[in-house]
């Protein structure tokens, strides 16, 4: 019988190393779902939702001046096209490898080479992974919290939350950590160029 937890299910990053220094942690964290959905979609979704938005406005307006019918296309637009949207929303964003984790009760830990991932149950950490600062792209400020997009844009964003910190300097730490981790990549990468 196969575990739960198999190694294959998780994204291949490198091992934590014994002399990782740890520059911040936060405490369990988890994304619920109605917050979730509000990333995804200020993250991806408003050229979409702005394109049926304006078919459901044009629909609205032609229904009133020139033909009833235009009453069912924007029915249509309601009851088709919103519920394929919110399903391209979950399986091509919500379920990318780095995204999904954002879900499950997680803690992060800041250490000099990137940010450690570890998995909670009920009865403690789960599975640790690190996340190399080589593999995230410049983050941005949402509502109470930072998004790290993955530079390889198959793997989707790390949620990091002000709430999951016991203090403001420890915050500050971790997204000081994320810059100083990106400013170093990218000094690098420019004296190879």
């Amino acid at each position: 019988m196969q575990s739960a937890t198999n190694e294959s299910s998780f994204p291949a990053f490198p091992e934590v190393e014994s002399d990782d220094r740890t520059v911040a942690e936060s405490q369990v964290v988890r994304l619920e779902g109605a917050p979730f959905i509000r990333l995804m979609i200020a993250r991806y979704g408003f050229p979409w939702i702005a394109s049926a938005a304006g078919l459901l406005i044009a629909s609205a307006v032609l229904a009133g001046v020139h033909d009833v019918r235009w009453l069912l296309v924007m029915l249509m637009t309601i009851l088709l096209v919103f519920p394929f949207l919110a399903a391209y929303f979950y399986f091509n964003h919500g379920m990318k490898e780095v995204t999904v984790l954002n879900a499950f009760p997680h803690r992060l830990i800041f250490i000099n080479r990137g940010v450690v991932v570890t998995l909670h149950e009920d009865d403690g950490p789960l599975k640790s992974m690190l996340i190399p600062y080589s593999e995230m792209d410049k983050y941005y400020i949402a509502s109470g919290c930072i998004i790290v997009p993955m530079r390889n844009q198959t793997k989707g964003f790390l949620w990091i939350p002000t709430s999951g910190f016991e203090t403001d300097a420890s915050f500050r730490e971790a997204v000081g950590a994320i810059g100083n981790g990106l400013r170093k990549l990218n000094t690098s990468t420019n004296e190879t160029i």
